[in-house]
């Protein structure tokens, strides 16, 4: 049941950003379908735009997603168990308001949004430079060189921010108010204070700052093997 748990969710999160990227794409570089310059560094703004308005449309379900993910299906006290997707949401709402939804929206998308960027532009000059060897564009080894290339590149580029994306979208965020009472009062006041201070992420900056301190550079490559 756990597995499934997040699984509803992450096809959810993958069915919405599988038609908002490429939305978003034919948005920046053109409705009719063509590329209007054929330079790497137009698909790199393209890339940035996708991954911005696909961070603000699909960050609620990222954040419900990432939330299911961890959970370990043991009931510890010091986080709120979700059930499903619309528990998750529901839950959020209620302990810490619409806004809970929306926890790490900055690191979001800087990660997504600079990872696309890197990825379009990677993707695209090396195209270019193979074309420019004689390997067409349309080839299927240019492809397969270039999205390798490409995936490689964000994947050193943009682990740092999506280590930090991750770690502020599973910080709770405090109530807007002191309207809670009982056991979500409880839960959510136990969540934040099990967290030393060392470890709560105020800005993008103060992780890096924090993540870098007390872990090294390292830190900021943590899973990037996986």
């Amino acid at each position: 049941g756990q597995l499934f748990t997040s699984v509803e969710s992450y096809l959810f999160w993958l069915c919405t950003f599988v038609f908002v990227v490429p939305t978003s794409l034919g948005w920046v570089m053109g409705t009719n379908g063509e590329v209007k310059h054929k330079s790497a560094l137009l698909h790199a703004i393209a890339g940035l735009g996708a991954g911005a308005a696909s961070t603000l449309t699909l960050q609620p379900l990222d954040v419900i997603k990432t939330r299911l993910q961890v959970q370990d299906g043991l009931h510890s006290g010091t986080r709120p168990h979700y059930t499903g997707t619309i528990n998750a949401m529901t839950t959020i709402i209620r302990q810490e308001g619409w806004r809970g939804l929306y926890q790490g929206l900055s690191s979001s998308m800087l990660a997504s949004g600079i990872g696309w960027a890197v990825y379009m532009w990677a993707y695209n000059m090396t195209k270019e430079k193979l074309a420019a060897q004689g390997l067409e564009a349309h080839d299927p080894r240019s492809q397969m060189i270039s999205a390798m290339n490409a995936g490689l590149l964000t994947l050193f580029a943009s682990n740092p921010l999506f280590v930090i994306k991750t770690r502020m979208t599973l910080q709770m965020r405090p109530p807007p108010s002191s309207h809670l009472h009982g056991r979500a009062a409880a839960t959510v006041g136990a969540s934040l204070a099990h967290v030393p201070t060392e470890h709560y992420y105020t800005s993008v900056y103060d992780a890096f700052k924090k993540i870098t301190r007390n872990e090294s550079i390292a830190g900021l490559y943590r899973g990037l093997v996986p």
